[in-house]
């Protein structure tokens, strides 16, 4: 059989629109589709030079196209994979984790087309260049919109431009602009795109945090705030509610709208100034959102939050590129806004008329980016593409790990994949943040991606991400649905069981068995059913804190606490008793709580919480 595979490609853009010509990648046919990815990139670097290889998107033709067409033609022809009809459609994406021998077998037919390589689509700032009418049309009209804007809310009472909104579904109210109202206020010119404004819990224990650290900015020395968060969760919202709150309080307001001029809102109305120029009055709220244009603050900002004249905002992604270097030298605090709740989520989708059902769904798979799941909901195309740039970033990341990277930096890591949260509530301690994988479906993803591994490599992995002080939070989770999935797996390899030895030599060493499924118990003794030993019952997590698997055998029961850490300081007396309760009738022996660790170590340090229990490794 032939070790090389020489496959004719077609990149496309966006809008299918072709860039360049059909080009031949020969490639190992045992290579990783993430490799061919490379290739492609080697092969087209002047065209792709603005994105990365694993951003490309490879779609396999099922309906071949042939190559002595024009490329218009053939991209005219084609149509966008979805998640219904992939694979089974005309096209097939080809995921960067899976072989192409999964594919090909050999080199297919040169006559015909056999790839089709999506460019996503990347925005790059723009290169600077002299003003042309354009411009100077652009920055009037951003004037006169801010001067419209000022005239209609300076010293007006903010609850009197917001609308209330109820969620009946939530029985909970929510403020909010409407669509119309922030038409009305000629918003969108200014740089904000969203079709309402919803305000967020979140941005009321912020703007509050804000007002009362500004007061004090000269008595802390401190030159003001740099708001980040998980990309998605509108920070450029709050920037803007923060616009409208201070121009309702009469407080003196500098906005920068792009990176060479800014507007000054006072008590004698609005002027635009050169980023260079101008003297803020004391007092005044300096705010900047972070973008392509904008990357950090403007030189007159900078020079009066050093006085002490003005207070910088400054909302930004986690890139500490864009506020590491201000904050240091202007003393300026960091605060990390929490994600959308759900209910958040519900009520914003509602106002935007979107599938409620549908969002809940994507909530749950995705996790809580607004942004994210908004376009994931609204467009299809976005759905597919999603998932697909999701299996390279997965693949990285365990990369990453394996290659001991322990100073990975969570806020590098895309979003797709790492939530990043605040580490404490309370607003007073919001300067640090963690990163977590938000969802099972996620975590199985990363799961998946180790699942192939030997038992040191993955015992080295769950070592690596538990000792990494960002992802933490995230290990014991995907440790304990990697030992569930184990243990009630139907496809795992020859249905090993697991093999665990006793800390303490007067145990007894134990192999949990395989159990080829699972069912969910919660309190109902229904629930149970009838089940061929052996067999595997999921606890529900409030009723049993403490037992994340049940496996019963014909002469024993196992409850297993898989945990991560060292301690653990759960007491298991309350959930094994009311588990007995329920278990009476069967004819079982109660084998107690087994710990199950993934290091003898750490099986020493775990307290043996009742005496029976066993701790094993």
């Amino acid at each position: 059989m032939a070790t090389t595979l020489t496959l004719f490609c077609l990149a496309i853009d966006n809008q299918k629109d072709p860039i360049g010509n059909i080009f031949d990648v020969e490639i190992q046919l045992n290579d990783f589709v993430s490799k061919f990815g490379d290739a492609i990139k080697t092969k087209m670097a002047n065209q792709l030079r603005h994105v990365d290889a694993n951003q490309l998107i490879i779609w396999k033709l099922l309906k071949l196209q042939p190559t002595n067409v024009p490329s218009s033609t053939i991209s005219a022809a084609i149509e966008y994979p979805s998640a219904q009809n992939n694979g089974v459609g005309n096209v097939e994406l080809l995921y960067p984790t899976t072989r192409l021998s999964k594919h090909w077998d050999h080199s297919p037919d040169d006559d015909y087309l056999h790839l089709i390589v999506q460019v996503p689509l990347v925005e790059r700032p723009e290169k600077r260049r002299k003003l042309d009418d354009n411009q100077e049309y652009k920055i009037k009209e951003v004037l006169e919109a801010a001067q419209y804007l000022y005239k209609t809310i300076w010293k007006t009472p903010f609850d009197q431009i917001v609308e209330p909104f109820h969620a009946p579904e939530l029985e909970k109210s929510f403020n909010y602009l409407s669509t119309e109202s922030l038409s009305n206020l000629g918003l969108s010119t200014l740089g904000y795109g969203e079709r309402v404004l919803l305000i967020r819990k979140e941005y009321d224990i912020a703007f509050d945090m804000i007002e009362e650290a500004s007061l004090k900015r000269r008595e802390i020395s401190s030159g003001g705030i740099i708001v980040s968060g998980h990309p998605g969760i509108g920070k450029t919202c709050f920037l803007f509610y923060l616009l409208l709150r201070s121009l309702c309080s009469g407080r003196p307001t500098a906005l920068q709208v792009r990176s060479t001029y800014y507007l000054l809102f006072e008590d004698t109305g609005v002027k635009l100034y050169n980023h260079k120029s101008g003297s803020p009055p004391d007092g005044t709220w300096a705010l900047v959102d972070s973008n392509e244009e904008v990357t950090i603050p403007c030189k007159t900002f900078l020079r009066s939050c050093q006085t002490g004249t003005t207070y910088v905002v400054q909302t930004t992604s986690p890139k500490v590129d864009r506020w590491k270097s201000w904050r240091k030298h202007r003393n300026a605090d960091l605060y990390f806004m929490d994600y959308f709740s759900w209910d958040e989520i519900h009520a914003l989708g509602t106002m935007l008329n979107l599938s409620v059902e549908d969002l809940k769904n994507h909530y749950e798979k995705w996790g809580p980016s607004a942004r994210t799941l908004i376009n994931v909901t609204r467009n299809s195309r976005y759905l597919v593409t999603h998932e697909s740039l999701l299996q390279g970033i997965v693949s990285e990341f365990v990369k990453d790990f394996d290659g001991h990277t322990k100073d990975l930096d969570a806020m590098r890591v895309c979003h797709r994949l790492v939530t990043i949260r605040p580490k404490f509530l309370d607003p007073e301690k919001r300067g640090a943040s963690i990163g977590e994988i938000p969802t099972e479906y996620l975590n199985n993803l990363v799961l998946d991606a180790i699942g192939g591994r030997t038992a040191e490599k993955q015992l080295e992995f769950f070592n690596l991400i538990n000792n990494h002080a960002s992802f933490r939070g995230s290990a014991g989770f995907m440790f304990e649905m990697f030992v569930f999935a184990w243990l009630s797996s139907q496809e795992h390899p020859n249905g090993e069981g697991l093999d665990c030895t006793p800390v303490d030599s007067d145990s007894p060493s134990l192999t949990i068995p395989v159990c080829g499924g699972w069912s969910p118990f919660t309190s109902n003794p229904e629930d149970l059913g009838d089940h061929e030993t052996p067999f595997c019952l999921k606890p529900d997590a409030k009723t049993f804190p403490t037992i994340d698997v049940i496996i019963c055998t014909n002469d024993h029961l196992i409850t297993v606490q898989a945990t991560i850490s060292g301690t653990h300081s759960a007491n298991p007396k309350g959930s094994i008793w009311f588990l007995m309760v329920f278990l009476r009738n069967f004819e079982i022996i109660a084998h107690g709580v087994t710990y199950l660790l993934q290091t003898k170590r750490k099986a020493r340090r775990c307290c043996s919480i009742i005496g029976h229990a066993n701790r094993l490794h």
